[in-house]
């Protein structure tokens, strides 16, 4: 689990730098049924556009299993964390396809609206 799950988060990491919604991303854990990274962002608003870019990227829509973000949990100042959790598929199941999903990043998006 830890190697798909890594790469996930590196290509979450590289698309959210190139797209100037980077965070600070905590060592990526992971257990028996599933993964967990905590990524700390400037500003609630940084947290929002990160997971805007996040769930249109072919590793999030690619993993073969339940994937979640939790609420806003505010820290000092602005920033605010987030924890993103990947579960692990089930068993002889892959973690993601052989080929990603593309990237929906050039899909415009209405303000106020969730997917």
């Amino acid at each position: 689990m830890f190697a798909p799950a890594s790469a996930v988060v590196g290509a979450w990491t590289s698309k959210l730098a190139q797209l100037g919604a980077a965070g600070t991303f905590e060592p990526l854990e992971c257990y028996a049924k599933g993964c967990s990274v905590t990524v700390v962002h400037a500003s609630a608003v940084k947290a929002e556009e990160a997971t805007e870019v996040i769930t249109r990227t072919g590793e999030f829509h690619g993993w073969q299993a339940g994937k979640m973000r939790s609420g806003l949990i505010e820290r000092d100042g602005d920033r605010v964390e987030v924890t993103w959790i990947l579960d692990a598929p089930p068993p002889d199941s892959p973690v993601l396809p052989e080929e990603l999903p593309r990237d929906g990043l050039d899909e415009p998006v209405e303000r106020g609206s969730r997917r």
